[in-house]
């Protein structure tokens, strides 16, 4: 799902090394170091609510952790806040370098995951076209195509939409890195959203295989499995998520995935 960076569940995590930005309104002394530590790291905690989590991300943002902006666009868009979530992105991107236009250069690294992020929002606003620019621009900048094709991939999944050819894009991420789990997380994504469910849960396993800790996997197999009928099972691995990630449900509930 999403890109090869770590993310929220949708991530966990600072989801890429942002440039390097001056740290306005901060102080040397050792109780501004700790609250500075402590609102970054609740910003990522996954054990806080959504909205304590969009807190600690503005108070990180505040004391001048600019790469958590990121953060906080994923946070606002689960919460359904869309225009706040672009509004972040758009703080963080005024900060970086220009966006190269049709070849890969060092700070394409940092666009990959803004672009991909901002993407996935406009997929979720049900705006494909916007999307689609999104992943295009990742197209060009892509040095060995295998994220870019999984971002092609996974907006349309989020999207709902051409989700056959989205599959070919999923097919050719995992041809070129089998051993990535968000590709299979992504597939899985689009083959739920394509009603074959046993594929979705085969994909999600595949994934979970790779990284036990991805929330989303673990929610979506276990949606998958309560749609074959294997009731148990199914509400196994979805307590299971939601205690690894309290916004996991809701997070999911915005990709068309609920029990």
């Amino acid at each position: 799902m999403k890109c090869t960076a770590p993310v929220l569940a949708l991530a966990a995590i600072s989801f890429f090394a942002a440039p390097a930005a001056a740290q306005r309104g901060t102080s040397n002394s050792t109780a501004a170091t700790l609250h500075v530590a402590d609102d970054t790291a609740g910003c990522q905690n996954r054990q806080r609510a959504l909205e304590e989590r969009m807190r600690s991300c503005q108070a990180a943002i505040r004391e001048g952790h600019f790469n958590i902006l990121l953060e906080l666009a994923s946070l606002q868009s689960v919460a359904g806040d869309y225009g706040g979530a672009l509004a972040s992105i758009a703080k963080l991107t005024d900060r970086m370098p220009d966006i190269p236009t049709t070849y890969s250069t060092m700070n394409a690294r940092d666009w990959l995951p803004v672009l991909q992020a901002r993407g996935e929002i406009y997929a979720l606003m049900g705006k494909f076209a916007e999307a689609g620019k999104d992943g295009d621009e990742i197209q060009n900048i892509d040095s060995d195509g295998a994220d870019a094709a999984n971002a092609q991939c996974w907006l349309r999944a989020v999207a709902g939409q051409e989700l056959e050819r989205g599959m070919d894009f999923c097919n050719k991420a995992i041809e070129r890195k089998p051993h990535i789990a968000v590709f299979y997380d992504s597939r899985g994504l689009a083959y739920f959203k394509l009603g074959k469910f046993q594929d979705a849960l085969n994909d999600f396993t595949a994934a979970l295989d790779k990284d036990p800790d991805m929330v989303t996997s673990r929610y979506g197999r276990g949606v998958a499995k309560l749609r074959l009928g294997d009731v148990e099972g199914g509400k196994k691995d979805v307590a299971d998520a939601e205690q690894r990630d309290l916004i996991i449900a809701r997070m999911m509930a915005g990709y068309g995935v609920t029990p």
